[in-house]
């Protein structure tokens, strides 16, 4: 079985933040998760090897032995020679900031390094910087990382977005912002831990960012909220849209107003899923704000409410 490059990694954990910019030098997470200020610039280039001469006469022996010299862990090459063709950068990414996990919490979250470092990404998105991205993780700072040649580097979220979301107040980060990352990351993880919904819901919303389709977002998002307030397969819109208005307004007007916006939202999930029509790009922002409003409520409540909690809300009790 192939090892998974990130295992390469066995002690600390940096991952590098693009998208957003810190108005402070660092801010301690709590258990030694810490976000800081950095500077780096991630280029995206492809190389292409070849393994054959003119003749169709396969070199890769050739080009393994001679034309590269790798790393004793095997982590990457170096030395190339004209075997090689580099195709110019796609994409760039400036590092603005690294999130600095220790590798003691790692053991003592109980989840491994990919699970933590996506799950406060997506709070962070979630929260205050939906344009934050991890492009690369490594094993030491970025401003250590130019004076050694022990640093591993591997690419992490690279892929294109396909939806690009920014907060009205722009990517700035203070510590007023990130207050609530602060203090829910840790119970929200453990929440999480003990609500499959909930952390699905989190991963749904966060992977929206990356879909090229409309309709497609829609169904990622409906499905998370499906999954966290349907209690039976029938009467569906009309009760998961009864649900959740009771669940964020109380008794009232914005109630019912919410109950209404709802019923709506949900004839664009079901359009998405049937493809009767074209969808509205406001019937996927509209439902990921709503997702949002949702997993905040739950995270900052430290509570998912059960199918009990959920009717005793409907019906007054």
């Amino acid at each position: 079985m192939t090892t998974p490059i990130f295992d390469l990694i066995k002690g600390d954990v940096y991952a590098g933040i693009s998208g957003i910019d810190l108005n402070f030098e660092s801010l301690d997470l709590g258990d030694g998760v810490l976000l800081s200020k950095t500077s780096a610039h991630v280029l995206a280039p492809y190389m292409v090897v070849f393994d054959t001469d003119q003749s169709g006469r396969s070199e890769s022996s050739d080009v393994l032995n001679k034309s590269f010299v790798r790393d004793p862990d095997g982590t990457k090459w170096v030395n190339v020679t004209d075997k090689t063709e580099v195709i110019p950068a796609q994409r760039e990414y400036a590092i603005a900031a690294e999130l600095y996990f220790p590798v003691g919490v790692l053991s003592a979250m109980g989840v491994d390094r990919i699970f933590l470092i996506r799950w406060i990404i997506a709070l962070l998105r979630i929260w205050s910087a939906p344009t934050a991205s991890v492009p690369i993780i490594t094993n030491m700072s970025f401003g250590a990382a130019l004076e050694t040649n022990e640093r591993l580097i591997f690419p992490f979220e690279t892929e294109p977005r396909g939806i690009h979301l920014e907060m009205p107040s722009g990517r700035s980060q203070n510590l007023d912002r990130l207050s609530w990352v602060k203090g829910c990351w840790k119970p929200g993880l453990e929440l999480a831990k003990k609500h499959k919904e909930l952390h699905l819901a989190v991963q749904a919303i966060d992977q929206a960012h990356f879909v090229h389709d409309w309709a497609l977002g829609v169904l990622l998002i409906w499905a998370a909220i499906e999954g966290l307030f349907s209690p039976s397969r029938s009467e569906l819109q009309f009760r998961i849209s009864a649900l959740i208005s009771s669940y964020l307004e109380p008794p009232g007007d914005q109630r019912l107003v919410l109950h209404k916006q709802l019923i709506k939202l949900y004839e664009g999930r079901s359009a998405a899923a049937h493809r009767r029509s074209s969808i509205d790009r406001n019937v996927f922002f509209e439902s990921m704000q709503l997702l949002r409003r949702i997993i905040v409520k739950m995270i900052s409540d430290s509570q998912v409410p059960s199918k009990d909690d959920l009717e005793a809300r409907l019906f007054g009790g």
